[in-house]
């Protein structure tokens, strides 16, 4: 892979492009070398716009129909975000920041729900809009570094971890563009290999706008599923106890207000057969005949649904929201949400 870092020197950059960075405020190399990347991916933005750089805002995607299309889907935003959280989680380095954070704010499907709206705003906003929200995060972000403190699977203690890694942010925007094409075929129909590969480039573009390197990053949707196999198989990955937990409480347990619980029994069937196997394994999840009969049923009925979701379109919203909600009053009402310690 291409080393990203030569250049991280010489960042200054246009403040069209990023802001100045705020005073104080000392990234770390990589999260310099990951503005690059978010101001290389802006400018190629406005490249596509028509009518160059002062043209009409047409959003980050205006030349990328499929994934526009696959991400409008509120069914589709919903569950895949679902999957890709439980997918990414046995990367002990994305896991263990991601889980302190969570125990520090006492929030968890809060935390996925601003992540989730985020998602959304990048997708469908202007860029004027998520441009805004996206330096929030890269500032927030910056801010997410240390070291394990003691040994944790393969990695030992003292190994330095760093939100703008760029094997971490690679990570999960494979864990995103996998999960977004297995949940729309199941709910919407096979994409062509012309879609799929499609789909992904918007995924690799989506990525840099928060600073993850495409050139560091499988070329190709085909190679994008090699690289995820061949984690699994080289022993690379290894998912602690508490990420199993939240894995798992992301795709089958998530905090939602009672009038809502229905639809919760179809998410879960559905997201255990669109996992994939080497997720399913990792987790210890099973599906035997009972449990595929209960998905495919699930799928189905998801399926109908997708069709007249689209009518909705801020339906996705309203779900994260809810969800956010739901685990504020808990949390009002002396329930916080339980997040296991990661180094337990």
């Amino acid at each position: 892979m291409v080393n990203f870092m030569n250049s991280v020197n010489s960042h200054e950059m246009s403040p069209a492009l990023m802001p100045p960075i705020p005073p104080g405020l000392e990234p770390s190399p990589q999260a310099l070398a990951a503005r690059e990347v978010i101001a290389k991916a802006r400018t190629e933005v406005l490249e596509k716009t028509d009518g160059g750089p002062d043209g009409s805002d047409q959003g980050n995607f205006p030349d990328n129909p499929t994934y526009r299309m696959v991400r409008a889907n509120p069914l589709v935003s919903i569950l895949s975000d679902q999957c890709a959280i439980t997918i990414g989680f046995p990367d002990v380095l994305n896991a263990v920041p991601t889980i302190m954070n969570m125990r520090r704010r006492e929030s968890e499907f809060g935390r996925y729900a601003e992540t989730a709206l985020t998602f959304k705003l990048v997708d469908s906003g202007s860029r004027e809009e998520s441009n805004k929200v996206l330096d929030r995060v890269w500032q927030r972000h910056a801010h997410v570094r240390g070291a394990l403190d003691q040994r944790v699977g393969p990695h030992a203690k003292g190994t330095p971890y760093d939100a703008f890694d760029p094997e971490r942010s690679v990570w999960t925007t494979a864990s995103l563009g996998q999960a977004e094409q297995i949940v729309f075929e199941a709910l919407c129909g096979r994409l062509s290999d012309e879609q799929r590969e499609a789909l992904w480039q918007g995924r690799l573009r989506a990525g840099a706008l928060f600073g993850s390197p495409p050139d560091q990053a499988p070329a190709t949707h085909q190679e994008r599923d090699r690289y995820i196999r061949e984690r699994h198989e080289n022993g690379e990955l290894y998912l602690i106890e508490a990420a199993r937990f939240l894995g798992v409480r992301a795709c089958f347990e998530a905090t939602i207000p009672r009038c809502v619980v229905p639809f919760r029994r179809l998410l879960g069937p559905a997201a255990l057969t669109m996992l994939p196997e080497e997720t399913r394994k990792i987790y210890g999840l099973s599906l035997d005949c009972r449990k595929q009969a209960r998905s495919r049923l699930a799928v189905r009925t998801l399926s109908r649904m997708s069709g007249a979701a689209k009518l909705y379109p801020d339906m996705d919203a309203w779900a994260f929201r809810m969800s956010a909600g739901e685990e504020r009053r808990l949390k009002a009402n002396g329930k916080p949400p339980y997040i296991p310690d990661p180094y337990a």
